[in-house]
């Protein structure tokens, strides 16, 4: 079960470019040491019409991406991969940060390439992934 203080987006549609629905405080996540973690992004609604998809993961001061560091991001994803189900990861290492300069907010950002005309995405923080499989 996925705790609701780490999740970006639930059931978002994603038709144009824009940030998910819901970012998360870093201190949610980190303490005084770098935090490994996995953003998982599943869609739960098949893509049409868009030539591709990016995800970013961004850090910023404010309350949206706009100007923030991108710590991480997929590689364009073609609308032939973008079923429902289709699980994409983003593996990034949150570095410790001085207190007086730390960004305090991750946001996800989808680009949308093309002209979309469906596709959702559910998205969070996999705080302790499992790891047996």
């Amino acid at each position: 079960m996925q705790d609701a203080v780490l999740m970006f987006s639930i059931d978002q549609a994603v038709t144009t470019s824009a940030d998910a629905t819901n970012y998360i405080p870093v201190d949610v996540i980190t303490n005084a040491e770098a935090k490994q973690l996995t953003v998982n992004c599943v869609v739960s609604t098949t893509f049409t019409g868009l030539t591709d998809l990016t995800v970013q993961l961004i850090a910023n001061t404010g309350n949206n991406s706009t100007s923030g560091e991108v710590l991480a991001q997929t590689g364009a994803i073609p609308l032939a991969k973008l079923k429902a189900g289709t699980r994409i990861p983003i593996h990034v290492e949150i570095p410790f940060q001085n207190p007086d300069s730390a960004k305090k907010n991750l946001f996800l950002h989808y680009d949308v390439t093309g002209t979309a005309t469906a596709g959702k995405i559910t998205a969070g923080i996999e705080y302790m992934p499992q790891t047996n499989i």
